[in-house]
Order: C-alpha cells, then structure tokens, then sequence
C-alpha cells in the first residue's frame, strides 16, 4: 500500500479493497466527502476517485514548470550543452507527490 507520506496516495480498487470499511470512511471523511448514506461499493468507489482533483493540479502545475525549466536552461545553456536542460523534464513524478501532499496536509 505505501510507506510514510505516500501511504494517503491509494488509487488502485485492489488496494482499497483490502482496508477495513472503517478505514475507507475515515479516509474519505479526511479528503472532505460526506461519506454518510454510502453503502459499501459506492465507498469505496468514492474512495478511488477522491484524490483525483488535487492530484490533477498538482501534475499540471509540476508539467509547466518543468517545461518552463527546461526551456530557460535550453536557452541559456550553450547550444551543444542542452543535456543538463533534460533534468528538468525528470522533476514533474515527485513534484506531483510533494504538491498534492502539501495540499492535503495545508487543508487538514
């Protein structure tokens, strides 16, 4: 399921089947859905698709950025040292992780 920070990221229907019902309302009632009337299936559906807008930020505000960085290094580099600009485009995977787990503490 995950370790740590990463633990709260949970999108796959195998991993939220296992949790108990009690963790699944509790995790839901922590992204701020009103998990009250659900039954068992719509929880748990309900679950899988909480995350997704604050996620979807974060990879959009971490793709511009990136693709900002790496096309002011390619245009301040010399033109035969682009190579570093390209660490760059590995940023956006952890900066969706750190921007959408910063959300999620800054609004508990």
């Amino acid at each position: 399921m995950g370790i740590g920070w990463l633990e709260q990221f949970l999108l796959l229907p195998q991993d939220i089947a296992k949790l108990p019902i009690e963790e699944c309302r509790s995790r839901l009632e922590s992204e701020g859905v009103n998990a009250a009337g659900l039954d068992e299936q719509q929880l748990r559906e309900a679950l899988e698709v909480a995350p997704a807008p604050r996620y979807c930020k974060a990879f959009l505000a971490s793709v511009v950025l990136a693709l900002l960085g790496w096309a002011s290094a390619t245009a301040l580099l010399p033109a035969n040292a682009d190579g570093p600009a390209l660490i760059f485009l590995l940023l956006p995977a952890p900066m969706i992780l750190a921007f959408g787990r910063a959300r999620k503490v800054r609004s508990s």
